[in-house]
């Protein structure tokens, strides 16, 4: 015994040899200048390796993968059910896979359902592999996929629950109990991963652009036909068809299915390299002058709508990379106001508020593509197109609306 502590050392088998042993170790501890720790590194050498093994554990900064042993080891602890738990780890593994992919400027495959080896990413130490330009690089990870300002703000929704899942599993509780546990962390106070903020905007509500814009868009859109016209066919396409840009880039003629009172814009589930959003695909009814304007622009030699790059329709350019048409459209929709994030998409905004007032939230919802019609509702319903601005979609409106107002009168 030694300052109230007790240690033992071994002293082998044989009577006499160990009662040596255990003179030598007495007669050593008498000497002041001694200390237990010498003795052990003497008399008990593999008690020593223990210790350093410890040390050098404790020292050693923790990995993913021992931060989530420890967690899965006190779900009940936290009151965290196994489920949750499973999914704050899948959101935690998917956020660095997406991170990983966007800071080396690639392009993320989701692999949903597949067996994924994350042995590299578990075995990364924590301060290295959860910092500030991880979080961020997740966050732009989600963004860089956006295809329009809907799936833009569904994006933010997902990258923001990510965030949320990543920074879960280090919550204050959990965190104090993998300290007491031994395992080397970064400072939670200097912590820069656990400042990344959700992002902004990530509600699934849009307002409609001041009315003022609204009619200089389209009492002006027109006069893109004398600059660059398969811009102004971009512009019916998303304005008239609620067409996403890729769906005008891949359209073809042989979609348009026309009838004598009516044309239907079939927009099928895929064509070629083209698929749909969501893998669906919808019939949108199309006023018949739209078509016409169309069918005037119309290039017999190809079967396309709109002539433009092959690699943008074939969906082989870069993330960087985009097309001279809609580059034109989307400059000139800015300079006229729409100071909007992706502007051509705000043409297909217009679109679904003035479908609301014209025939209704459920044509508007299956004819614009959404999944179901609270997205409709929560985006477009309560953004009615004005009733002075309706004649632009169906220029008998204002005709309409009078013999109505005249009808209920009389």
């Amino acid at each position: 015994m030694v300052c109230g502590r007790t240690y033992s050392f071994p002293l082998g088998v044989e009577k006499k040899e160990a009662g040596k042993l255990a003179e030598q170790i007495f007669a050593y501890l008498q000497n002041p200048q001694h200390s237990i720790e010498d003795a052990i590194k003497i008399f008990n050498p593999r008690q020593k390796e223990k210790i350093e093994s410890a040390n050098k554990k404790k020292n050693k900064p923790a990995t993913i993968g021992d931060v989530l042993t420890v967690y899965f080891a006190n779900l009940k602890r936290w009151g965290v059910s196994e489920s949750s738990g499973k999914t704050a780890k899948s959101k935690l593994l998917a956020g660095l896979r997406r991170a990983q992919a966007n800071l080396n400027d690639e392009t993320f495959v989701s692999r949903s359902g597949a067996k994924i080896d994350y042995s590299d990413l578990l075995e990364q130490p924590v301060y290295q592999a959860l910092t500030a330009n991880v979080g961020y690089a997740m966050q732009n990870s989600y963004l860089s996929e956006a295809e329009d300002e809907d799936d833009l703000v569904t994006k933010k929704i997902t990258a923001n629950s990510v965030l949320t899942g990543m920074k879960a599993i280090f919550a204050q509780d959990q965190y104090a109990y993998y300290l007491n546990s031994g395992l080397n962390l970064p400072d939670r106070s200097t912590w820069s991963f656990l400042n990344v903020k959700p992002l902004k905007g990530a509600k699934k509500h849009r307002k409609l652009p001041a009315r003022i814009v609204i009619s200089k868009l389209l009492k002006g859109y027109t006069a893109i036909i004398g600059s660059n016209p398969e811009a102004y066919k971009a512009a019916l396409l998303a304005l008239h068809c609620s067409c996403r840009r890729k769906e005008a880039a891949a359209s073809k003629w042989e979609w348009f299915q026309v009838e004598d009172s009516r044309v239907i814009l079939q927009i099928p589930d895929t064509d070629g390299k083209f698929k749909v959003k969501w893998g669906q695909g919808r019939r949108v009814i199309v006023e018949r002058w739209v078509y016409d304007e169309l069918l005037s622009l119309r290039d017999l030699s190809s079967p396309y709508i709109m002539d433009i790059e092959e690699g943008f329709r074939e969906g082989v350019m870069t993330k960087n990379q985009s097309s001279d048409d809609f580059d034109f459209l989307n400059k000139w929709l800015r300079s006229k106001g729409l100071e909007e994030t992706m502007p051509y998409h705000s043409l297909r905004a217009l679109w679904f508020s003035a479908k609301v007032r014209l025939d209704g939230l459920l044509a508007a919802q299956q004819q614009g593509g959404h999944k179901d019609p609270k997205t409709t509702s929560d985006s477009y319903a309560d953004n009615e197109m004005p009733d002075e601005l309706l004649h632009y979609w169906r220029p008998d409106w204002n005709l309409k609306k009078d013999n109505n107002q005249n009808q209920g009168a009389s």
